[in-house]
């Protein structure tokens, strides 16, 4: 893959939104290669700093105060041009997702529910896979959540400068080379 586009003249950071499993982290550490600029993951991050996991952080303090660390984080890191690949319920608020796109390059990779239920199938990692007895979402019962939250969610998504629409599995490199196509278009058009 070559580098058709200097992110660094953005003067802002890449931020990748979409839903869990959407492949914003692969995607994130293939175009950080790409253009040499530093890749963070949110929820990595966040991780990192509370010395938890995700899905404990979420059984300790719950879900909002997840979503306040978030915020949090993500306003320390839009200082500088970097790759940032938020968690997929990072944008809560109509006020967020316009505060990430009046500071970044915001980028929603929309990936069909067929293929985000496929990737998570059988994941036991993700707070939000359980339902209410503990048990994982599995199934019709996964595909129905999905659905329904991407429905929930994709209005913030939607802001985005860019959408990059992956309707099939395509290798993580395709989907790099085609945002950086994206991307170049939209540094050419600003």
């Amino acid at each position: 893959m070559e580098n058709r586009t200097n992110l660094k003249d953005l003067q802002k950071p890449v931020v990748l939104c979409g839903m869990m499993a959407a492949g914003k982290t692969t995607v994130g550490r293939n175009l950080a290669a790409v253009t040499g600029l530093d890749f963070v993951d949110l929820d990595k991050e966040i991780e990192r700093r509370e010395d938890k996991s995700v899905p404990e952080i979420f059984t300790e303090y719950g879900e909002e105060e997840f979503r306040r660390l978030e915020r949090q984080v993500l306003a320390g890191l839009w200082q500088e041009p970097k790759i940032i690949a938020l968690g997929g319920g990072a944008l809560q608020t109509p006020e967020f997702a316009e505060k990430i796109k009046q500071h970044s390059l915001m980028i929603y990779l929309n990936v069909s529910v067929s293929i985000l239920v496929n990737r998570l199938s059988g994941k036991k990692n993700r707070p939000k896979l359980r339902n209410a007895d503990g048990s994982w979402k599995t199934g019709q019962q996964l595909q129905e959540y999905i659905r329904n939250l991407l429905s929930e969610r994709q209005p913030l998504y939607q802001k985005a400068h860019i959408i990059v629409d992956i309707d099939k599995e395509l290798s993580p490199r395709k989907i790099t080379e085609h945002l950086l196509q994206k991307i170049q278009c939209y540094a050419e058009q600003t």
